[in-house]
Formats: C-alpha cells, structure tokens, sequence
C-alpha cells in the first residue's frame, strides 16, 4: 500500500526526533508506546496522523537511526510490512547544539550559493543508505554502489524537509540511470520546501533533464527557503495557510498602486502626489457586487503581518517554510484532524505569484526605511541573504518606530545585502513595466542590466512565421556556452519554433559557443575585435556589399540554421539545416533598432528580414538573451570512473572545472589523495585541506578566497583566517604564476597581489 503526501510529511518530520540504537527493530506504535515519541510530539500537527490507530505507519518498524554532530547530518530509516524501505532526512536545526547547528548552517550555506556542493552531508547521505542496506540484508560489506542499486531495484523512497528534502532528492539523483538510453529518475522522492541543488550537482545531461527526476516537492507558496535553488524534479505550490481571504483582495488595484509606488520611490513623483494617486485607487477597490474588500486589499498591500511580513520583514521571513504551514483543519473529520492544503492547481484565483507580491511589497518597505535611514545603496545582489540578526558586534542601532508610506510601522532596520536584495526585487518589477510613464525608466534599467549581466544577443529566426518566442531564464533548463568561455551557462532559449543563424567555424559538426553564432561574441575576420552586434558580425561577408547574404556571396553555403528543437542547448542530429533546405534566398543586413522586452524578459533590440523562396519575408531579430553565469558546467568530455564518481565533488563554477574532472585528469594522482584524505578527515574540521585541493586545481584566486573565507567564517575560525592571509604571501604568488601560466588571470588579481 503506497503512502498518501500526508504521511510522507509525517516521516519528514520523524526525522527530527532522535532514536537510540536500542529501539531499531521496533515498529512506530511500540516507539509511541515506549515514549520515543510523546505525547507532545503526537500534539504537532505534522505528527498527529500517527495519533490514529488505524495509521498505516504506526506498523512500520524502525530499522536504522543516524546523527552526526560533526557534519549536522541525521536521518532515520523505516520498512514497511511489506518490505519497503523509506529514508527519511532531518533540516536544518539551529536548536541541538552549538557544532551541529553551525554544520547545517555551512550545508545551507553551501547549497545557498549554488555553486559549492554540501560534500560533507551528500557523503553522510550515501553512507546513511549504505548502513540502512547493510541492516536490511544483513551483508556488512555492501559497498555504497551496490547499496543504491539495491534502493532502485527494491523500489525504495525517501523524503525530507528542507535541508532534508535536499539530501532526499541527492539520493533520488544518485540512484537514477539514464545510460545506455535508459528512463529511469530514480527512487521516489516525497519532499517538502527542498532547497534546490541543481547546481550543487556536476551533470550537464541531468541539467537538461531536470523535470525528469523522480522528486515531487511540495512547496509553500509564500516561502522563499523552498523556492531556493534550482529544483530538480516536479514542484507542486501549497497554498499558505494564512487567515487572509485572497477571493476578497482585489489584485488588479494592487497591481496599479504597485506601479504608482515605483514612481515614487524612483523619484518620479513626490509624497502628495502618491497620497493622491493611491486614494484614487482605493477608491475602485470595492468594484463588484461585495466581491473585492478594501481592507484585505489594503492589508496586502501594507505588508499583511499574518502573510508577507510587515515593515519589510517578509522579505526575509522563513517562518513560512515549517511542516505546519502545510496542513490546515479538516472538517470532514471528527475533532481536531488535518488534511494538506490546498494546491495552486486547486486554487480558482490566480495566486501563483503571490510570493512575489509579497516580496515585492516587502522590498519596497525596506529601500523606503533605509532611504528615511540614510544608508540606501543602489547595490543588487539577486539572491536573499541567509537570516542575521539585526544588531552589530552586539550593538542595535535602530529602536526608533517609522511610518512607511503605505501606513505601515517599521522598527527595525537593513543590512547592506539585505538593501541591494530589495533593489533586485523593485528592478524584477520594474523592467516588467515597459509602457507608459516607466518606459525611459525600464530602458535605462535594461541597458544597466545588459552591461552587468554580459548578455548575448545573437540572430534569432522566425522559422515558423507567427514572431519570435524566447523562453525566460525561470522557464529554460538550456546550458549553452554564449560567452565562449569554455563553460556552459543557464541561459534564456529560443523558441523551438525559431532558429539560431550559425556558423561552424571549425566543421566538427557541432554549434560549441557564441563564436559559432551570430552576435556580440563573434569574432571579426581581423581575429581580435569582436562585433558590436550580430548584424555587423554578418555584413562583414558581403562580399558584392548589396545590403544582403544571399548566394552571390561564399558565406551562404557556409551558414547553417540551428533549430534546438528539444531545447537543451545542445547540437542534435537534423538541427543544423543549411538556408537553401529551409528555403531562405536571402538574409537583409539593414535592421531597425527597437529596444524592447518580450513576455519572457528578453530583450530584444533590433530586427531585420530574411527572404524566403516565394517572396515572402519573416523577421530576423537580435535578442539580449538573460544569463545567469553563476549557473554553468564545464561542457569539455571526461569520462568519470565509477571510483571517482563516489567521491566527494565540488561544482565547477567561471572557468573551474569540477573537481571529479581535475581528478580524472590528474595523472599524478596527488589531487584523488587528498579528497580521500579528506573522506577520513571531515574537511569541515580542516581547512588547510580545502585550500590544497582549491589550489591544485587550479582555482582562481579570488573565488578561492571567497570560498575558504566563507568556510572559515562558518566555523568561527575567522582569525585563523586573516593569519592564513598574512603568512602566506609567497603562496599567493606562486599560484598566480601557477595561475597566469595557465592563461586565466585576470587584472583584479593582480591589482590584489599589488596590495
């Protein structure tokens, strides 16, 4: 009999109490019996369907509990009557002890940057299913590649919440087989506000099958911790079970009071002018017959305390992210019973974006407190700073109460970090404003974002005649090498109804970067200067200078049309058709500049034409396409052995490569030992370790830094830190010629080594 999500919520949250090793073997009634679950446990909501006797659970038996204060890993293992064993893994704790507290905070750390791999607790993960195997059969000697097998082949599940639902999904990965054209995703994963990790995971065929995991995540729509991350598998969004009637709130007003707030905080409009506007707007709330109510209108917009947060906390609240918010009262049931709430998918209002909303609302309130604070940065950072406290070497410097604009009471005030994170949720709202007074706005905020982001604006196509479609970077799971930095990036796509104007400059049959395309990271025939835009990166093969490509000129029989038809970034069999087979005659060069943003938050700035066979004329547009260079794998071929595979991994990230890939190449084997040195280790508990295998490598320097300061940071070791960097000069110079011999140092480190 299979568990319903109900109870797979219920072991998530077993895994959060402990278990002595003397109860192994005995079923979840006989632990309630034995007071290994109490009756206050029993009384948590997310407990309370173990309280019913005819609970299937209650007959499952115990068969392997671990926790480890050292990496803050724990989880439990259960097995049905019928055989089936679930694995269940605990979240992050920050009320069981000063070092386990402080490991899951690294873990979440870790994930949180979406470029570090947790390697401590994915390794506690595979020795946990290697125990959990080794009870159920018997054979000690199981290795951890035999374990998983086991797992998938005797249907095993798992589950988890949060940090938990992570590691449950590591493992769901883990067991997973898509060789030799097989179709399997993996053990069943049931989890709940998982943070994402797939960017934690160095797999560029599993990022371009991230939706076919076997992994549901269940996520609470109002909680950021959840939405973190890259995601693998399916997520279904719970409705929050907050007391506010969205049915009642009128989202259309809040929209425009929304839009008239940004004025204001751009400056475009001054106090008594937003009063005016926004008290027209109220006025239009309460359109319909009681429908919409200005009170639940205005409470949203105020920074509903009971959903988003007031005064700006709501930004940064993860009171959202706990098991309970998943389940609400169930009337149908005698007494006090719960159920799962409700579902997006259930929901008849369109509460999809809620979490943004609130987000949004949240943000302003937070510039709008630091601007009346007089330390507002124009700062952007684009993920949420981890909690702090809102004290300085333990000093609170803001008690003092202040009215926001919105009517709103703030008391407290913002961190640098937390400041740029609002300024990136406004500008996310802004250059959804392209119309209208924000238009001169939005185009300096898409022109700001283009220089920082370094997007790429190749020729795109309209193959199939209805315009060009791109899909946003939220949507796209596509990894393509835009840049030519050697390293594949997560990157807004085009359409598969649009093709990509190519050229393989190197006849291997495969579109490899931005070089071999149409863009501003083409190469001019001089070979130094790159090309101001696509289009002028093609009118240098004009040979007859007509103003178009057509087969007078040699380059026609040359350029290809890459239609990426599955969307994975990657050049298949039958997606490079030649211009003639489509039946293209000719390309235009002249083009119109336009400037603006398409639905998927692309920009498209400029277009031109291209003839088909017939007369006929479709549109060629250029398109800044959004990167997100943080995300990105090294797309070079090496084979990982199955050995290798099985140790611990750090995520490639720039122009680093991962570290099972250096181990491959390594041929002195001096790298393979000091990641099995760190197995025996725990290289949370040794950091000149961490540096050694940065430094062999071949890390930059900077990102070395970050990452090594960020570990020292976590486990309180920041003066061992500042004397690593005092002391060790000479080792910094010997990895930047280590560094410049390998042709990857840049001017700011050496501008560092001159101070």
């Amino acid at each position: 009999m299979s568990l319903n999500t109900l109870e797979y919520l219920s072991l998530s949250a077993i895994a959060y109490l402990d278990f002595d090793k003397s109860l192994e073997g005995a079923t979840i009634e006989e632990l309630i019996s034995r007071k290994a679950v109490t009756e206050k446990d029993l009384n948590k909501p997310e407990l309370s369907v173990l309280k019913d006797p005819s609970s299937p659970l209650r007959s499952y038996t115990l068969v392997y509990f671990e926790k480890d204060d050292v990496s803050g890993f724990a989880g439990v293992a259960f097995r049905s009557p019928s055989g089936k064993i679930i694995l269940a893994f605990r979240g992050t704790e920050l009320d069981r002890g000063f070092l386990p507290a402080l490991s899951d905070i690294a873990t979440d750390t870790q994930i949180g940057s979406m470029v570090l791999s947790p390697l401590a607790q994915f390794w506690d993960t595979l020795e946990f299913a290697q125990s959990v195997v080794a009870r159920v059969t018997g054979n000690d000697n199981i290795s951890k590649k035999d374990a998983l097998k086991y797992l998938r082949h005797n249907n095993a599940t798992a589950t988890g919440h949060s940090l938990g639902g992570g590691l449950a999904s590591y493992l769901t990965y883990r067991t997973s087989d898509f060789s030799s054209g097989g179709n399997y995703g993996g053990i069943q994963a049931i989890t709940f506000n998982a943070v994402g990790i797939g960017t934690n995971l160095l797999d560029v065929s599993a990022l371009a099958r991230l939706n076919e995991y076997n992994i549901t995540d269940h996520v609470n729509s109002l909680d950021w911790v959840g939405m973190y991350g890259v995601p693998i598998g399916s997520t279904i969004q719970h409705i929050d079970t907050s007391d506010l009637d969205y049915k009642r709130v009128n989202f259309n007003a809040l929209g425009k009071m929304l839009a008239v707030r940004l004025r204001l905080s751009k400056g475009n409009i001054d106090m008594l002018e937003y009063k005016r506007q926004i008290n027209n707007i109220k006025n239009t709330i309460a359109g319909g017959p009681g429908r919409y109510s200005v009170t639940d209108t205005m409470a949203v917009y105020s920074g509903y305390e009971g959903v988003g947060g007031k005064d700006g906390s709501g930004l940064f609240n993860t009171s959202r992210h706990n098991l309970d918010r998943f389940l609400c009262d169930d009337p149908s049931k005698p007494g006090l019973q719960y159920k799962m709430t409700e579902t997006v998918a259930d929901q008849k209002l369109s509460v999809r974006n809620l979490r943004d909303l609130f987000n949004l609302i949240n943000a302003f309130q937070v510039i709008e407190r630091a601007k009346i604070d007089k330390n507002y940065t124009t700062d952007v950072i684009s993920k949420p700073p981890l909690p702090t406290t809102m004290s300085q070497d333990g000093v609170i410097y803001y008690n003092n109460f202040i009215i926001l604009p919105d009517g709103s009471v703030s008391n407290r005030p913002y961190s640098h970090d937390q400041i740029a994170y609002a300024n990136y949720v406004v500008q996310q709202f802004e250059r959804r404003l392209a119309s209208g007074d924000f238009m001169s706005a939005y185009v300096d905020t898409q022109k700001a974002q283009a220089d920082q982001d370094r997007r790429v604006d190749p020729l795109v196509f309209d193959l199939d005649g209805d315009g060009i479609t791109t899909i946003s970077i939220d949507e796209s799971n596509t990894f393509f090498d835009l840049d030519n930095s050697g390293f594949a990036e997560r990157t807004s796509w085009i359409g598969s109804g649009e093709g990509l104007l190519a050229y393989d400059r190197n006849g291997d049959g495969i579109i490899n970067g931005g070089n071999e395309l149409f863009g501003d990271r083409t190469l001019m025939k001089d070979g130094k200067t790159l090309a101001s835009s696509g289009f002028a990166a093609l009118a240098e093969y004009d040979d007859n200078k007509d103003g178009k490509i057509d087969s007078n000129d040699a380059i026609y029989t040359l350029l290809r049309i890459w239609q990426d038809s599955d969307g994975d970034g990657i050049t298949s069999v039958g997606e490079l058709k030649q211009l003639v087979d489509l039946g293209i005659v000719s390309i235009g060069l002249s083009y119109n500049n336009t400037g603006v943003t398409d639905s998927a938050n692309n920009a498209q700035v400029r277009t031109g034409t291209f003839t088909l066979a017939d007369g006929s004329s479709r549109i060629t547009g250029e398109y800044l396409l959004n990167r997100d260079p943080l995300q990105s794998v090294d797309s070079s071929l090496v084979n990982i052995s199955d050995d290798v595979a099985l140790l611990p991994n750090v995520q490639g990230a720039g122009n680093v490569g991962s570290l099972h890939k250096a181990i491959m190449q390594d041929e002195s084997g001096l790298l393979r030992s000091l990641v099995e040195q760190f197995i025996q280790e725990k290289i949370l508990q040794n950091v000149k370790l961490w540096l050694r295998i940065f430094w062999r490598i071949g890390l930059e320097l900077l990102l070395l830094i970050q990452r090594a300061a960020a570990i020292c940071l976590t486990l309180g070791s920041w003066l061992y830190w500042k004397s690593f960097l005092a002391r060790n000069f000479e080792d910094r110079r010997m990895l930047m010629q280590r560094l410049c011999y390998r042709g990857r140092m840049i001017n700011y480190l050496k501008l560092y080594m001159c101070h």
